[in-house]
């Protein structure tokens, strides 16, 4: 499921900002556990809107709260667990897109736009949730493998 671990610490902005050593699937959990940097969230709205031309702000898919962003910033605190989760979840998703759709345009358009097989929602709308997220990767692994969707 996590097979490009890089990946997915390069949407969250890199080592720098996720604060720690990210190699393996053990390493990135316990980011997640001891809670993300808010900069980790900047960093992803950033790369979708450098890297996939998506604006976060058009997206449903809130990880927090911009005041409460700020205000953690300010006192140098770290994201939730909960909140951590979401966003590495998110960036999991990005990640995936990008490799099965191999073009920041077309994996953009797969995120943003609904689609058939999620009863008409966007991607990025349905991977709010766990459940979710594991339904979009499924329809990712079967577009990339070539089965019908």
């Amino acid at each position: 499921m996590l097979e490009n671990i890089s990946e997915i610490v390069t949407v969250l902005g890199g080592e720098h900002t996720v604060g720690r050593r990210v190699r393996t699937t053990a390493d990135l959990i316990r980011a997640i556990e001891e809670g993300l940097s808010p900069r980790a969230y900047r960093s992803v709205v950033a790369y979708l809107r450098s890297r996939l031309g998506v604006d976060l702000a058009d997206l449903p898919y809130i990880v927090v709260p911009e005041s409460t962003l700020k205000r953690r910033i300010r006192r140098k605190q770290r994201l939730t667990f909960d909140e951590s989760e979401k966003l590495a979840r998110l960036a999991r998703i990005v990640s995936l897109a990008q490799d099965v759709w191999a073009s920041p345009v077309l994996a953009a358009r797969f995120l943003t736009e609904p689609h058939a097989m999620l009863e008409k929602r966007r991607p990025v709308e349905v991977a709010q949730t766990e459940l979710g997220a594991r339904q979009v990767e499924d329809l990712l692994y079967s577009l990339e493998y070539g089965l019908p969707v």
